[in-house]
């Protein structure tokens, strides 16, 4: 586990979401990559990728490098708290209902098109966003950012949610 944020920091997530909400911004998180570029991962777990069959050899050498190094820098434990706290403001913009947006910025370290979404599902799930909450972010939300119309996209919603299609953000 990491060590929980400084409660003064925990104190100030809520009104920051509220901030975000009244401001009436989009947030497109990209928690994976940040996890890549603040912490890196384990080699061995990283290597067991699908995905990196698509990326080429030198870009996964290269990306490993990267990940090991920034696993094993001074300030880890710091970087570890950086992303808890991430992940309860992701929880909490979503609670107070501000616009989340599914995007990732494959490619990228560990980032390849396609999969990259599933892991960005993935990470918002951990975060604490439902799965309607997470299937909207990349339907219902992003639609409605390009003028779709609502009642077509929640259909669509709760169509994925019920065939489980979302069952990767359960």
């Amino acid at each position: 586990g990491t060590t929980p944020p400084a409660p003064e920091l925990s104190g100030r997530i809520g009104p920051a979401a509220g901030d975000v909400k009244r401001a009436g911004v989009a947030v497109v998180p990209t928690m994976p990559l940040w996890e890549m570029i603040l912490v890196g991962g384990g080699s061995a777990e990283l290597a067991q990728r699908a995905e990196l069959q698509y990326v080429s050899p030198q870009a996964r050498a290269n990306w490993f490098q990267q990940t090991r190094a920034r696993s094993q820098a001074p300030g880890a434990e710091r970087n570890r708290q950086i992303i808890d706290i991430r992940n309860r403001l992701l929880d909490a913009l979503s609670d107070s209902g501000v616009v989340i947006l599914l995007g990732t910025d494959a490619p990228q370290i560990m980032s390849v098109p396609g999969f990259s979404i599933q892991r960005e599902m993935q990470t918002m799930a951990r975060a604490g966003m439902s799965a309607r909450g997470t299937g909207a972010s990349g339907v219902a939300s992003t639609s409605m950012l390009c003028g779709s119309t609502r009642n077509f996209v929640t259909a669509a919603v709760i169509s994925a949610e019920s065939s489980g299609l979302l069952s990767c953000a359960v």
